[in-house]
């Protein structure tokens, strides 16, 4: 009976396209689940009110208040109003959006004030960057001017903004260290699955 002998440097091949083909597997799943985190932590609140002002002017006011993301990272704040005219609706409604939040860079900071058309809709608009981790409170206030020139607030939303990095990580980077997994990853998987010259000699041969 004839006995087939094993090329120590055929089974060391096989065992070194295994292990890279592993590896490979490994770093793409923790690219996946580190784009899945990136994608997936930051929350913001979505909220949506129907006013009525004293002139019959129905408001529709959608509201989006970032509660938590990533520090360094510009976290978004936005206030639309979509307003309905009536019989006795003004000519232009002036409206007013402030957004109160702690020792963070504020862009555009202090109030808006926009005049919009009833029928129309216009749009407040913030972004929220903080640099060290951790939780901050904030209002977000939005008012209106009536007939005898005074501001009332016709909406006020208290809200907390938590951020925080990525195991020491600037959270900028998060993407790029992701899409680096995936693609070594996958070069690896590929190299892993590659049968090579001298192994495949060895099979013909055998």
């Amino acid at each position: 009976m004839k006995t087939r002998e094993v090329n120590p440097l055929s089974f060391g091949i096989i065992r070194t396209m295994k292990w890279k083909f592993w590896t490979g597997l490994f770093i793409l799943a923790v690219g996946i689940g580190v784009f899945c985190v990136w994608l997936i932590y930051p929350r913001a609140d979505l909220t949506a009110v129907n006013l009525t002002l004293a002139d019959g002017t129905s408001v529709r006011l959608s509201v989006k208040l970032a509660e938590r993301g990533w520090s360094h990272m510009k976290n978004e704040y936005l206030v639309k109003l979509v307003t309905a005219a009536s019989e006795n609706s003004a000519e232009t409604l002036s409206f007013q959006g402030r957004l109160e939040l702690g020792n963070v860079l504020l862009t555009p900071q202090g109030t808006l004030t926009e005049t919009a058309v009833p029928g129309h809709e216009l749009n407040f608009r913030w972004t929220a960057q903080t640099y060290v981790p951790g939780v901050l409170t904030g209002v977000l206030w939005v008012s209106r001017l009536d007939d005898q020139g005074d501001w009332y607030a016709l909406y006020a939303k208290p809200f907390t903004l938590t951020t925080t990095n990525f195991v020491g990580i600037l959270p900028e980077w998060i993407p790029w260290l992701a899409g680096a997994c995936l693609g070594l990853g996958v070069l690896l998987i590929l190299w892993g699955r590659r049968k090579p010259v001298a192994h495949r000699a060895q099979k013909q041969v055998s």
